[in-house]
């Protein structure tokens, strides 16, 4: 008899995790989740290089891949598991940090994977009572060996496009959601339903009335381009939620940044080896920077 889903993410591999530097004297990290109902703009990009481009700036940074179509796991995990348990683990059975975080690819990032088993434990989550606050319980109860053992800065939750359960967990886990837009006519229709939608879902849930929308970045801006022109004409013109938190700066279209997903590292590191990367490693690292002295990271 074949087993069911419960079961095989009980039974399911526990990776080893390298021993990692205690620090007694972190004071906490911030929790970031990276954002849009609708796909094509650059999330998990942005995701993998944010989380490693502050690695490179001496930040420790854990991704949580939120996305069933793990892709922020196909670039962070060193052994590319397709048929991984970890966030369902996470999720279903409450698991402690130390069995599911793996070391990444690369230096100070870390990883709890997932995969497209993640469809089946929205499934599971959604017939629960607290099917909305697994995630933020998992943070908090798991936040210790975080900071003793692995000296986490910042987590980064890389999310799937949808207003599914398991993305309500990542909002409202979250001390800053960074809204991505991409240059499509309809996204600032999107961005209303998605304001409507979660601040309701978010005033009903922690009874406060400003939420933690903090940041919405515009990605993909091609200036040569009419639809460009046109995009950054309405985002100037229109109202809509979370104008006032659109940055100036933005992060241009770029081959070299599209390239980093293609190629499976980050800007930082293809700009040491290509000045044609550098540019590109520049922008995003400015929009890093940004964040930073607006206090979103």
């Amino acid at each position: 008899m074949s087993k069911s889903f419960l079961e095989r993410v009980k039974e399911s591999n526990v990776k080893p995790v390298m021993k990692t530097t205690s620090n007694d004297n972190k004071q906490g990290f911030k929790t970031i989740a990276i954002v849009n109902n609708k796909g094509g703009v650059g999330k998990t990009t942005i995701a993998f290089n944010f989380a490693c481009i502050l690695a490179h700036m001496g930040k420790k940074v854990l991704v949580l891949d939120n996305d069933p179509q793990a892709n922020a796991s196909r670039l962070l995990q060193k052994d590319n598991d397709t048929d991984c348990y970890n966030m369902s683990r996470l999720y279903l059975n409450h698991e402690k940090a130390e069995n599911i975080v793996e070391e990444s690819g690369f230096s100070n990032v870390w990883i709890i994977p997932t995969s497209i088993r993640q469809e089946e434990t929205e499934e599971v989550i959604v017939k629960r009572k607290d099917n909305l606050s697994c995630l933020n319980r998992w943070i908090k109860d798991n936040s210790k060996i975080l900071l003793n053992k692995y000296s986490i800065d910042y987590i980064i939750i890389d999310c799937s496009p949808s207003m599914g359960v398991l993305n309500k967990n990542a909002y409202l886990a979250s001390d800053a959601l960074i809204i991505i837009l991409g240059p499509d006519l309809d996204a600032i229709n999107g961005l209303i339903n998605f304001g409507r939608v979660y601040e309701d879902i978010y005033k009903k849930e922690t009874r406060r009335d400003e939420t933690n929308v903090k940041a919405v970045v515009l990605n993909q801006m091609n200036m040569d381009s009419l639809v460009s022109q046109v995009f950054l004409e309405q985002i100037q013109q229109r109202n809509y939620p979370y104008k006032q938190l659109v940055l100036d700066k933005i992060i241009s279209y770029s081959d070299a940044v599209a390239l980093t997903k293609a190629m499976g590292k980050p800007i930082n590191i293809l700009s040491q080896k290509e000045e044609y990367f550098t540019d590109a490693f520049g922008e995003m690292k400015s929009i890093i920077e940004i964040l930073h002295d607006k206090e979103v990271l």
